[in-house]
Parts: structure tokens; sequence; C-alpha cells
């Protein structure tokens, strides 16, 4: 087993050594050249020089020069100097010892993997494995070529030194990721600004962070990397018809969600109880098909109106947590024990019934039996005068403790 200075070894695990600010001198080590764009511009926008970007997104903590200062790493985030102690020896070690921070990732042709690189492998530290990368030369269809590394580590950093514009959320395959966008979107860089053509997408893991980190790399191909990576690390229970549900989901296709719904046998009449109102035609007191809702109070829906609600919740659904449902959860009102035996909780875009997309998530949660969905969240009612909207508030409010996916 190679040994590698220490150094060296946290910053290749944590993908930004080898693709930092200096991103230009990537390796010594001989393999395939990975030349940037030829297409660079003298002129640097303005924003390329404003204040960069520091602080948290869905966990992860993004600033500039974390490794030559990681004072500037908040003390709630795992250091470098936690994961690898002074004086302890750093190896890399056989891939089958990757455990969860192996990855089955098949690319297109396009990407050449640099077998001989520095930047591949699976490092540890005092036995235990704290990181794993892949790195590639992308051949581009203008002739140049990009520089990528892959990999899965223990920490959430990722050391960039960009300003804000450049950093967002986004969602792909069902998971939420910081995207870290280059300077311009072919990927190519100011002349004497490396960092300009720096990117990368960061997925929060229960282990730490899988990550995408590139030199001259344009935001199509990044995108298109993201979603593939996505799909090789959805979170899922192996439980079949857990997982189907969560697949129609995060598919944010509201006819395959509308095809696992059960409807209940409910009385309708005018008065209350019965708590849902008969339709124009049927006559009173008669059963309709509906579904128990949760929103900032407690009702039911039909078929028609469920599904005009679930075309405007399932936007860019992505997986929070599943939990194994506790005794009771599903008893509705009017006394009919509606059994289920997990809840499902996603976050979604928030948008408003007029079509405006809010600046922020909302919580989206089905209670699923038997493979089928028999209650639907899109918010909570909690006493005393409390809608609950978030991920988080609709665990605590339903007092969801046993989770089968945690969240990251």
């Amino acid at each position: 087993m190679s040994r590698l200075p220490l150094v060296l070894l946290l910053g290749l695990a944590l993908g930004f050594a080898a693709c930092g600010d200096g991103d230009e001198q990537r390796e010594t080590t001989p393999t395939v050249a990975a030349q940037p764009s030829p297409t660079a511009v003298q002129t640097p926008p303005t924003e390329l020089f404003g204040p960069p970007f520091e602080g948290e997104l869905l966990g992860i903590f993004i600033g500039p020069h974390l490794v030559e200062s990681p004072e500037a790493i908040p003390d709630t985030f795992l250091k470098p100097r936690d994961v690898c102690l002074p004086g302890t020896p750093s190896v890399v070690v056989p891939w089958e010892q990757a455990g969860e921070m192996n990855l089955d990732l098949n690319l297109p042709p396009e990407y050449v993997p640099l077998k001989g690189s520095l930047n591949t492998g699976a490092f540890a530290c005092g036995g235990t494995v704290t990181g794993t990368t892949w790195s590639y030369d992308l051949r581009l269809a203008d002739g140049g070529s990009a520089y990528v590394i892959i990999g899965r580590n223990v920490l959430r950093l990722a050391d960039y030194n960009v300003t804000a514009n450049r950093v967002k959320t986004a969602v792909f395959a069902g998971r939420e990721a910081v995207v870290i966008e280059p300077a311009f979107p072919d990927g190519r860089h100011v002349s004497g600004v490396s960092a300009s053509a720096r990117s990368g997408v960061y997925f929060p893991e229960s282990f730490g962070q899988t990550f995408i980190s590139g030199s001259s790399l344009p935001t199509k191909n990044l995108l298109e990397l993201a979603q593939l990576v996505a799909e090789a690390t959805s979170r899922r229970t192996d439980i079949p018809e857990v997982d189907a549900v969560l697949d129609a989901v995060e598919s944010g296709d509201a006819d395959r969600v509308s095809a696992l719904l059960r409807f209940t046998p409910t009385l309708c009449g005018q008065s209350n109880p019965p708590y849902f109102h008969c339709g124009p035609d049927a006559e009173e007191p008669s059963l309709v098909d509906v579904m128990p809702i949760s929103d900032c109070k407690d009702y039911y829906l039909g078929r028609d109106g469920l599904d005009e609600a679930l075309r405007l919740a399932l936007v860019d659904p992505a997986l929070y947590g599943v939990y194994k449902t506790p005794l009771g959860i599903a008893r509705q009102p009017i006394g009919i024990d509606i059994p289920a035996e997990y809840i499902a909780v996603f976050s979604r875009q928030w948008v408003r019934p007029d079509g405006q997309v809010l600046d922020r998530r909302q919580v989206f949660a089905v209670a699923i039996d038997r493979g089928e969905i028999v209650k639907v969240f899109f918010a909570m009612p909690l006493p005393p005068n409390i809608c609950a909207s978030t991920p988080a508030q609709i665990v605590e409010g339903l007092g969801l403790e046993d989770a089968i996916l945690p969240p990251v």
C-alpha cells in the first residue's frame, strides 16, 4: 500500500487539492493529458471579483481556501484534522475495502478514466477509509477537454473561491445537491483566473458527501453528470413496495403517483359528520371514494381533487427520509382505521396555485400500506395553531423515530 503525504491525501479525498484554485497544476502522475478548453476570454466579468461565497447549504460548508485555512471551517463541521490526526499514516487501500464509499457508475465513453492517476483510489487513515476518488479526462465536442474528479468522503466541505451567483441548489433524480457553476456555460476560463473554470456538485450523504469536481467542464456536461451520479447513488430501502412509491414520487409524474393511491369508501352528506360532501349527482347518504389529506387542516379529497393537488405538489421532489409508522398514525376523525406501515417524507419546490414558484421548499409526505398510498401530507396542523410545512416539522409532529432511511 502506497503512503501519501497527509495534506495531499486529504485534498484528494475532499476533491479540491487536485482541482483547487490552482487547478491548472493538477497532478504529476503521467496520464492522458487533460487540457483546458482553448476558448479563454481576456476580460473577466465583474462578478468574478466580488466577495466569495462562504456558508452552509444542505449541510455542506462552502468557502475559499479551506485546506490552507481550516480555521475558517465552523466547529460544527468535521475538519480534515479530525479525520486524520497529525502523524497518522495515510495510505491507499484496495478497492474492496472502500465499503459504502465505493460507487458503481457507468459513464459514457467520452469520459476516459485516468487509472494511473494520483487522483484515483481509495484512501484510509488509521485503518478507516476516509474517501474515494475517480479521475477522468472528458473529450469535448469542440476539440478541447475537461478534467473531472468524482468522489465520496466522510466530510461535508467544498473548497471553492466563487461568488454567490454561482452557488445554487438543485434536485437530480430525487436527490438535493449543491451546484457550483462555472463562470461561463461552456466551461471556459478567464485568462489568469483559473478558479473561473472550476465547477462542482455536492450531494449530502449519511457518511459525508458524494461530489463532482470539474475544471473546464461545461455546465451542460456538469448537470448531465450530476444526474448520472444521483441515479447511481439513489437512496432506497430495499423493500419493493416502498421503493416503488419512492420511484413514483421522485419521477414527479402525478399519473404514476395517482396509480398508487388507495381510496377509502366514505359516507357523504351535507352535515358534520359526515365530513365529505356528496357530489351533485350523488344521493344522500351514500358512499364516495376519498383520500384522507393533511394540509394546514385535515380533510378529504376525491380522485379529481387529489389529481389536481398532486400536479401542483410534485415539483422537484427530493427524498428526506422513510420511517416505520407509529401505531394509529393513520386513524381518521370519522373513526375509520386506515393501516399504514411506513411514512415516506420528501421536500418539494413550493409552487402557488397561480403558478408562482416560491424561493423555498415545502413538505410532501405519504403514508404507505402494502405498496399503496393511503394518506397524503401537504402540510400538517399542530397545536396550538401551527402549520407544519417542512419535512423536519412533519417528522417531529408525527413522532416519527424509527427511520429506515434517515435524513442525510
